[in-house]
């Protein structure tokens, strides 16, 4: 039996009402939790941590064309033996994410030629 002419278009607006009401729950539901949750902080030494294996990594790779070679290990070792040394007043030396004082980089450069 054929359907009628406006019987099949309010079906089909039927649908298409459904799937863009369920995109828009969709959606809400995974923005409302993001926006009602504020952004974590991060402990000055685990800003520290972060900025001197981030800086490292970053730094390694563009110094060296080689993409095979994995910096990672020795950056990580590194930034764990810096780490062991600091006192709080070098951690309390980084500036948001702008930079270290010159004795966390000596320390640091020291202990990447360690690592080596």
């Amino acid at each position: 039996m054929p359907v009628a002419a406006g019987h099949d278009s309010g079906r089909q607006t039927g649908l298409l009402l459904g799937r863009s009401g369920l995109i828009a729950i969709v959606l809400m539901a995974l923005t409302i939790p993001a926006l009602a949750v504020p952004a974590a902080e991060v402990a000055p030494r685990e800003a520290m941590r972060l900025h001197l294996l981030d800086t490292c990594v970053i730094n390694s790779n563009r110094q060296n064309d080689n993409a095979s070679v994995n910096f990672a290990d020795r950056c990580r070792c590194a930034t764990d033996r810096t780490m062991r040394g600091l006192n709080e007043e070098e951690i309390a030396s980084l500036e948001g994410w702008g930079g270290v004082s010159r004795s966390v980089e000596d320390a640091f450069n020291q202990n990447w030629e360690a690592c080596g």
